[in-house]
């Protein structure tokens, strides 16, 4: 979102998922009850900066984020795919425990420092470069 030459990042609400840990990548995760709470108060909290335009990520969870909000203000919400989380491939719908059992060698060496692609998804910078383009 931005107002004059402020740019206001936001991350979306908790989803169905967050509580149980699990790898979301780009699976279509709804937002959860608590997520849709978090929404509504960080609606009013935007007030004060009174956005002029909203874009997001086309995930589902950022998706719902950036319609709620952008119904508050009566904006329309832009959707740009490179805007998406990182891809974690089949690490997808994973907890971190189900992936070190997978693969505990990449999660070795992704701990030690090194930028591998998740679960044949996408490294960290692949996700720079992508969201730098945005």
């Amino acid at each position: 979102m931005t107002t004059g030459n402020q740019l206001i990042l936001v991350r979306h609400g908790a989803s169905e998922w967050s509580s149980l840990g699990c790898y979301q990548g780009h699976l279509p995760v709804p937002l959860s009850p608590l997520g849709l709470e978090q929404v509504c108060a960080l609606t009013e909290e935007l007030h004060q900066y009174n956005p002029e335009r909203i874009v997001s990520s086309d995930l589902q969870r950022a998706r719902q984020t950036a319609e709620i909000i952008a119904r508050h203000f009566m904006l329309e919400v832009h959707l740009d795919m490179r805007l998406r989380e990182l891809d974690c491939g089949n690490w997808a719908g994973l907890t971190e425990q189900e992936i070190e059992a997978l693969e505990p060698k990449a999660v070795v060496e992704l701990r030690a420092g090194r930028d591998l692609p998740r679960g044949g998804g996408e490294t960290m910078a692949d996700v720079i470069m992508r969201i730098h383009a945005a």
